[in-house]
Parts: C-alpha cells; structure tokens; sequence
C-alpha cells in the first residue's frame, strides 16, 4: 500500500516539476495548465498520505515534503487568479460612445489547411481586431486578403505552433514583438485607438 501512495504522491510532484524544464514538447507544455487539478490531487494524497506516513521512515519524509512543495508551488502559481487578488481593469459604471471594441481570438491549429472557414468567420462576425495564433507562413499567406479591411498588422508566423498574427481596423499603438518565456515563444504588446480616440 505504502508504495502505490509513494508512486501516487510521485505524480503531482513529476506535474509540478516538468513544466520548469525549459523544453518545448507538448508532454511537458501540457503540465502548466491544469495546476487546479494537480493541487487538489496534491491535497487529496496528502490527506491518505498522513495516515500511513512513518515519519521514521526518510524516504516517506522527502516524498511528503516534496508533495507538500508542489501543491504550494501550484497554489503560489494560481494565487493571481484569484479573487483574493485586486483586480486590474476595473467595470465601467458609464459607457463611452465608441469606447468598444469587437475581438475575434482564434487558434486555428496550424496543421488545418481550411483558412476560407476562417475567413468566412471573420466575414460573418466583423471584428475590430483579430488575433490568430498557431499560425506559420501558410497561414500568413492565406490570411492577407484580410489586409484590405484590416490595414494595421503585426506578423509573427512561425512553424513551431507559436506563430501570432494580428490583423486590425484600428490603427496600432508601438506594437512590438517580445519573446519573454523563451526565445521561441512570442508574446504580442501594443494598444489601439478606438474611434473615439481612446487608447486601450
């Protein structure tokens, strides 16, 4: 019994402690998302953990403590989502004319060839802004007839599922390109102004 718990206390700590390997792999990647789940597995271990834990026994000892690290870690991780956290943009009491914006997030998983269903999205619901993402240089390509509606741009294609692309009627605000997790994971910064000048 005692080796099934070690095992399973084993596998909240392997989740927690792939995803800080700086490695690219989808097998890896997949572990900094359920950090909810992972926690409560954590937890639930934890509590079978202690009734048969032979504080005696080192092993059992390094084997909790490092479960109990890795629930910390994900709840440390998890915490700015919270509601314990203040928020950051706050709700308007009042709404500005022209003061919205309408935006069109799609990851249209780089492998599909069938960018004509996404233009047909992008026909049918306007956006004012639209980002696509897992998008390489096909992608790039099939998505210019986009450029005559959507004029302001800023381009990241890439063959690694990271590619970014943004296509904007409204004009962009110091768009840049960072690549702050990994040199080959690009994040996208900028504002733009809506059509009552306000900057977002």
């Amino acid at each position: 019994m005692k080796i099934v718990l070690v095992v399973l206390a084993l596998v909240p700590v392997i989740a927690t402690a792939l995803p800080l390997l700086r490695f690219d792999q989808w097998w890896i990647r997949v572990f900094d998302f359920p950090r909810g789940q992972i926690a409560l597995a954590g937890i639930a271990i934890i509590v079978v953990y202690l009734y048969f834990w032979n504080p005696r026994r080192v092993t059992e000892s390094v084997v909790l403590g490092l479960l109990v690290l890795a629930v910390v870690y994900q709840a440390i991780k998890m915490f700015p989502y919270t509601r314990l956290m203040p928020k950051q943009v706050l709700a308007t009491e009042s709404h500005t004319e022209g003061a919205h914006v309408r935006l069109l997030v799609a990851n249209v998983l780089m492998g599909n060839r069938n960018a004509e269903a996404f233009l047909e999205i992008v026909r049918n619901y306007e956006p004012d802004l639209i980002l696509t993402m897992e998008t390489d240089h096909w992608w790039e390509r099939a998505l210019r007839p986009l450029e005559e509606e959507y004029p302001h741009t800023l381009k990241n294609p890439l063959d690694n599922t990271y590619g970014m692309l943004v296509h904007s009627r409204l004009a962009l605000v110091d768009p840049e390109i960072r690549f702050i997790l990994q040199d080959t994971i690009p994040s996208m910064h900028m504002q733009v102004v809506l059509s009552s000048r306000i900057r977002v």
